[in-house]
């Protein structure tokens, strides 16, 4: 699909650049859902574009709410990504048509953490019932506590060679 944001041409673009400000749709960006992270609405951005030293120069920020499940207890959250001070300088030839869909995707992909997490103090599930301790504490013997998926082997006596 053919987007102002991530279709640019570069022939013309004026000597003092020109702004583009808007909504995106994620899936142009080739964001897709799935069962950890969606994304219901659109991204707003705003960049400058211009034309430096015969290459593609592109400053701006682009802003997302995105829907996260939770890595410790499941439950879905909204969560922010917020990109300011974004800069793509790409070498072109003056009729070039310059697509930016992937660079921006990417930025996008790497602010997110590696384990997405409600609030730095969720207790997550228990380890034995599946109980959101979050929500409320179970009556395990392990009385909520996650313990160690080793500990029977850690208990084992090998005999020394």
């Amino acid at each position: 699909m053919k987007h102002p944001l991530t279709r640019v041409h570069a022939g013309s673009i004026p000597p003092e650049g020109v702004i583009s400000e808007g909504e995106i749709d994620p899936r142009i960006l080739d964001l897709l859902d799935d069962d950890r992270i969606a994304f219901p609405n659109p991204a707003s951005y705003s960049f400058k574009f211009s034309v430096v030293s015969g290459s593609f120069l592109a400053q701006g920020k682009i802003e997302l709410c995105c829907r996260c499940r939770c890595d410790r207890c499941l439950v879905y959250f909204n969560f922010d990504v917020g990109l300011a001070d974004l800069c793509y300088y790409i070498p072109v030839k003056e009729d070039d048509t310059v697509d930016l869909t992937d660079p921006i995707r990417q930025d996008i992909l790497l602010f997110f953490p590696q384990r997405l997490i409600c609030d730095p103090d969720c207790r997550g599930l228990c380890d034995r019932c599946g109980q959101n301790l979050n929500v409320r504490n179970c009556e395990c013997q392990t009385g909520g506590k996650i313990q160690s998926q080793w500990k029977e082997l850690d208990n084992l006596n090998l005999p020394d060679e």
